[in-house]
């Protein structure tokens, strides 16, 4: 009997997008709604795409003028005209009303959309797997939305659009993903995460993650 048989069907590199999906089709049975059926000719996947490309590239300086900065996202085609009329203003206005805002602005270190790659167990991939297989590594790769150094260790931002006003969806759904962010983020700055925070913008909240 092959001693690795158990592994076998997981891939040498993987994606923390693929892995959170994986954890919500674990929770949930669900299609997207296509395009056409919406009101505005976007699907809220697609909103949430176009609020993470507005989050990727505001010019936080002018956080005051969100309307201004959306013009100019739109003109300079970081955004299309589809996604420039289905984001939601006053979510964005909330966002930059919050504290978690207030203290990516102090911060003297911020880094958005920053790319990693970096190893994790098999074991974490497939929680079924004998304690043995914890040495054999997968190659994951992925993007932290935002994170900030504060005095005392590295703060991991992620924005999230679901339509829900359940936060242990948020815990439930995304913690995996959070936890490989901060072992990718410690890997790179040398410095401990102190805390992971998911924002909510249907909710306009923060919901920690332990």
């Amino acid at each position: 009997e092959y001693a690795y048989g158990p592994i076998i069907s997981i891939g040498s590199k993987t994606s923390v997008s693929a892995l959170s999906h994986k954890a919500q089709s674990e929770e949930f049975d669900f299609t997207a709604k296509p395009a056409f059926l919406s009101k505005d000719g976007i699907s809220f996947a697609g909103k949430g795409t176009a609020m993470h490309k507005v989050m990727e590239f505001f010019d936080f300086g002018n956080w005051e003028n969100p309307e201004t900065e959306l013009e100019r996202l739109l003109e300079w085609q970081f955004i299309s005209q589809t996604e420039f009329e289905s984001i939601d203003l006053n979510a964005l206005k909330a966002f930059f009303a919050s504290d978690i805002f207030k203290r990516v602005l102090n911060s003297k270190l911020v880094k958005r959309e920053m790319k990693f790659i970096t190893e994790i167990p098999a074991t974490r991939i497939d929680k079924s797997l004998d304690e043995k297989f914890v040495h054999e590594k997968v190659i994951v790769q992925g993007a932290v939305d935002i994170c900030f150094e504060e005095e005392d260790g590295i703060v991991i931002l992620d924005f999230k659009t679901d339509r829900t006003r359940n936060p242990e969806h948020f815990v439930s759904a995304y913690k995996e993903q959070l936890d490989i962010y901060a072992i990718a983020c410690e890997k790179i700055f040398k410095k401990p995460v102190k805390q992971k925070i998911i924002y909510s913008f249907f909710m306009s909240k923060e919901i920690e993650i332990r």
